[in-house]
């Protein structure tokens, strides 16, 4: 995606906050360029490897390249027999050469033809009849070749087949029981009220949503309005490719880059299971960046394609999903399916917010890979009124809850068996006469993990819930109060994730209930 970066991979310098809380390098504008996607071109084996190839500007590039790879050689320099031959035939007169009298020269050859030709356009029938057309258009050409590149995304067809291909199930209507699911998110959230949050703040909403003109307007000046103030602080980065991880196919596609996902703090998880599924739940080797995320968010322009949100949020949820089972399945003897989810995302384009959930179930036939199912479980309307606004907006803000509540879970129940598998490793040392191996008091003691409670209170602290007057049309700042709480987050993170403190220990407090607060019945 072409978003900044909430907490990319940059220099220190490029990346020092400001007084709103984003990096300078984030709030400064990008020329064009930047802001298109880049070049891709998939590897040739992630051709050969599909079921089906569908007629895609990316699989013609390739099917070019292999066309010219296999160009006949020119034959090899002819003998002297064969020049006696035509000495002989030119000494006669050599060929009659009538036919060509009038001839046109022969076109020169592109560097780059083009595989397969259709029907020529009225553009090409006109050139054609025109002098001046069969002049070199350098330029011309150079400028139309530029911007196919650019258009040039990993996100098409026969993307979607590879990742079915690889049990990576298209959205369908089969879903699991998410009856809990549902009474979870419906639950009202008291900053959402109408004495909160006024018509006057949705109309300045809408009018936010109307201006935006392309992605980043929309990520700098809808989404935080939709999140409220104090969500963007709590375990989330922005636009990090996940390099780390394992490939979820064969290796062959790009990595997963969502614009925002959330996670845990990887202090939280004890090291032994944190060293053991990195390759599963760690995104990035930066240890300030959340680890098993479980919530992601694709945002689209108003121009942008709704089908390709899909399948970003159809990637990075069989990621998360993976991660999830992957922590949920630590420690145990035999792996275990459920068929729940407890990863979710959402895709936001022109005012519209839909909500997925994602799951696995066991491989098919034995031996081989799991199946990945994605399911919409329901979608908002966002800019039609204020009801509509509030039932979305509380629906995203409750499910990061319910989704943190998940991970913590799963958290606790893999540390609880890490230290059971570390009691169990010294007495076998002791009962063999082996010396158990040296630890130091530091990665021993238990290292106290962040309060989840007191990011989720930010949203609604006595604070926001007093009146302001930036709920009005006229001073209302929506970017303002998102921005300003990155601040908090990334000097919270950069002295709680210090290489002294990274070493947590198997303790965890128990795994909060799903957000039902009294206060949000007040």
């Amino acid at each position: 995606m072409t978003s900044s970066p909430m907490a990319d991979d940059r220099t220190q310098n490029d990346s020092a906050p400001t007084s709103l809380g984003w990096s300078t390098a984030d709030l400064q504008p990008r020329s064009p360029s930047e802001t298109k996607c880049k070049a891709w071109n998939y590897p040739p084996e992630f051709y050969d490897r599909l079921s089906k190839i569908s007629l895609t500007h990316l699989a013609l590039k390739e099917l070019n390249r292999r066309t010219r790879s296999r160009r006949p050689q020119l034959p090899a320099y002819p003998s002297a027999i064969h020049s006696q031959d035509l000495v002989r035939f030119a000494r006669h007169g050599g060929p009659d050469l009538t036919d060509l009298r009038g001839y046109p020269y022969p076109p020169i050859d592109c560097p780059h033809p083009v595989a397969m030709s259709g029907r020529p356009s009225r553009s090409q029938k006109a050139q054609s009849t025109d002098p001046a057309s069969t002049l070199p258009t350098t330029t011309k050409t150079t400028k139309t070749k530029e911007t196919r590149t650019r258009k040039s995304t990993p996100y098409n067809r026969d993307f979607d087949v590879h990742l079915t291909d690889h049990h990576i199930r298209p959205l369908s209507l089969r879903k699991p029981d998410v009856k809990e699911i549902e009474a979870m998110s419906a639950v009202p959230r008291p900053s959402l009220t109408p004495s909160m949050f006024s018509e006057g703040a949705f109309e300045a909403f809408q009018e936010s949503d109307t201006r935006a003109r392309d992605e980043d307007e929309v990520m700098a000046n809808v989404i935080p309005t939709l999140l409220g103030q104090g969500q963007a602080s709590r375990n989330s980065a922005r636009n990090t490719t996940f390099r780390t991880l394992a490939p979820l196919t064969d290796g062959t596609i790009v990595a997963a880059q969502p614009d925002i996902y959330w996670g845990a703090y990887p202090r939280q998880l004890a090291p032994p299971a944190r060293n053991k599924l990195a390759d599963h739940i760690a995104p990035s080797t930066m240890l300030d960046k959340p680890m098993v995320p479980n919530v992601f968010l694709e945002v689209k322009g108003p121009h942008g394609s709704g089908g390709v949100a899909i399948q970003q949020v159809r990637y990075d949820g069989a990621i998360g999903a993976r991660g999830m089972h992957s922590l949920q399945n630590y420690g145990r003897e035999e792996e275990q399916y459920d068929g729940k989810p407890y990863t979710f995302s959402f895709t936001y384009q022109n005012g519209m917010l839909k909500k997925y959930g994602h799951y696995m179930t066991a491989p098919i036939t034995e031996g081989g890979q799991p199946e990945y199912y994605m399911g919409q479980i329901n979608a908002y309307a966002v800019t039609g009124d204020r009801d509509g606004f509030a039932k979305g907006a509380s629906d995203l803000r409750n499910t990061l809850d319910l989704a943190e509540t998940y991970r913590d879970k799963f958290i606790e129940d893999a540390n609880t068996r890490a230290a059971q598998a570390r009691t169990v490793t010294g007495r076998c040392h002791t009962t063999t006469g082996i010396p158990p191996t040296e630890e130091s008091a530091d990665a021993l003691a238990p290292t106290p993990r962040y309060d989840t409670n007191q990011a989720k209170h930010e949203e609604e602290s006595p604070e926001e819930l007093a009146f302001s007057p930036s709920q009005d049309p006229s001073g209302i700042k929506q970017s303002t109060s998102f921005t300003s709480s990155f601040g908090s987050y990334q000097s919270r993170s950069k002295r709680q994730c210090s290489p002294g403190s990274q070493v947590a220990g198997g303790r965890v407090s128990k795994a909060r209930l799903p957000a039902l607060r009294e206060d949000r019945h007040q």
